[in-house]
């Protein structure tokens, strides 16, 4: 467990950061203008659907990186990082390429000139975010990897520090250095400035340069390509799945507008919560999919399958506590966000629901993570495509529109209810074909 923990928490560090660093922006935006505020929120939603390209692609990395630790095979690390640095600068590029195509949506959907306007120089400024925070987080998984996890612990705290502070000077402007307001496209120069510092100290002083820079790395053209066709076989299919889930979320906000907006405060509250709740779940699924692969490098299969099943029982336990922490707390939780009685009651109850998917999230979550280590992720991908997107999204807008009618037994239009209840439905099928998978995985390897 002592080698978890040291893999868990840099990990949930750099992803709590993520998610607080925006909070806080919106939080500070928020005391500027209303304008400015629509404009961040629509920026950082953007970024969060094409961010997620270049993480798929850096789990099929990660991955690569542990097994050849585990052999302390260094040429390969070495081959392995350089290839990693090519792929999430091509990330970036069809980030930015979507970003691009993006770049009027929030015309489309009615926003002011002035929204838009703020919007677009916000996309311009991600451009320049995405280089530096893919490239760090390829720099921290290095760290990760070779049993360094504290550098990342380090660094993420020193990045969250001078954040904060950058993002209040220029968000609202310094008089002394006659640093005008600049809203919205101050907390982004300021994210750009702090990424792109934090990378330079990062390979500097905390960067494992002895994995990198040996005598004699070369490697055949063969062994590259092989080992880039690998790497690629895992990233793209995760790459695909993290695409289409955070495409699914964004497209229930959409779906559920003609219901009113008691009813979209409503699910914007229950969504943000198990948002942030999954942070844990997978963090501990990143965490145990790099030492199983490094113990799967060092050919101890037999250790590696005992790690496996222990995962699964202490996720099972980690997001069944915070399912109930979160049913328990759901009073608290619901004032916290509104003062809307509705609002409160109608979140409330969909709480249960989402407690529910938490739990199954997080389990699928880890058992894809696992299938990863023993090269099935096509299978996964699959499942997640089919049965949580189209059975799930497509059904949940079946039930929350049309109904069920069969025969003399019917379910009336569930409304939101219809989303959230086919969600998890969905969340259990998928569980329960992932552990078939995850039983056969040995079979399966390939796929």
């Amino acid at each position: 467990m002592n080698q978890i923990f040291k893999l868990f928490i840099p990990m949930l560090s750099s992803n709590l950061i993520v998610v607080l660093s925006g909070l806080i922006d919106i939080a500070y935006v928020g005391h500027f203008s209303n304008d400015h505020v629509a404009a961040l929120s629509v920026t950082l939603s953007l970024y969060t659907v094409v961010y997620v390209i270049g993480m798929g692609i850096l789990q099929g990395v990660m991955l690569k990186l542990s097994e050849a630790y585990g052999c302390h095979d260094i040429p390969r690390i070495r081959q392995i990082f350089i290839q990693g640095v090519w792929l999430m600068l091509c990330s970036a590029l069809v980030s930015i390429a979507l970003l691009y195509l993006f770049r009027d949506l929030p015309k489309l959907f009615g926003a002011s000139e002035h929204v838009v306007s703020i919007t677009k120089n916000c996309i311009w400024a991600l451009v320049f975010i995405l280089p530096a925070h893919l490239l760090m987080r390829l720099f921290t998984a290095l760290s990760q990897v070779t049993e360094n996890a504290y550098k990342v612990l380090l660094s993420d705290s020193l990045f969250f520090i001078l954040k904060i502070i950058l993002s209040y000077l220029l968000i609202y402007g310094v008089a002394l250095f006659s640093i005008p307001p600049l809203g919205a496209i101050g907390a982004l120069l300021a994210t750009i400035i702090v990424r792109w510092f934090m990378l330079a100290v990062y390979y500097l002083f905390f960067l494992e340069k002895r994995y990198i820079f040996i005598e004699h790395p070369e490697q055949s053209v063969e062994d590259s390509r092989q080992s880039l066709c690998m790497i690629l076989k895992i990233g793209i299919p995760t790459a695909i799945m993290a695409l289409m889930d955070v495409v699914a979320f964004c497209s229930v906000a959409i779906l559920i507008l003609p219901f009113g907006s008691v009813v979209s405060a409503a699910h914007q509250i229950v969504a943000s919560t198990g948002g942030f709740m999954f942070i844990f779940p997978s963090s501990i699924a990143s965490a145990y999919s790099i030492l199983v692969s490094r113990t799967m490098g060092s050919g101890n299969m037999k250790e590696a399958d005992k790690i496996a099943r222990q995962s699964i029982w202490v996720i099972m336990a980690v997001s069944g506590s915070l399912s109930l922490c979160l049913w328990l707390e759901r009073g608290l939780i619901v004032t916290f966000y509104s003062d809307d009685l509705a609002v409160q009651i109608l979140a409330a109850s969909l709480l249960l629901i989402v407690c529910m998917s938490h739990f199954l999230d997080g389990l699928m979550t880890l058992l894809t993570s696992l299938l990863r280590c023993w090269d099935v992720s096509i299978l996964p991908m699959l499942i997640f495509l089919v049965v949580v997107l189209c059975f799930g999204l497509g059904g949940g807008w079946w039930m929350a529109y049309k109904g069920l009618h069969w025969g003399s037994h019917s379910i009336s239009a569930m409304g939101i209810y219809g989303f959230w209840s086919m969600a998890a439905i969905s969340y259990l099928v998928a569980c329960v074909l992932s552990a078939f998978c995850f039983r056969f995985r040995k079979q399966l390897r390939g796929f």
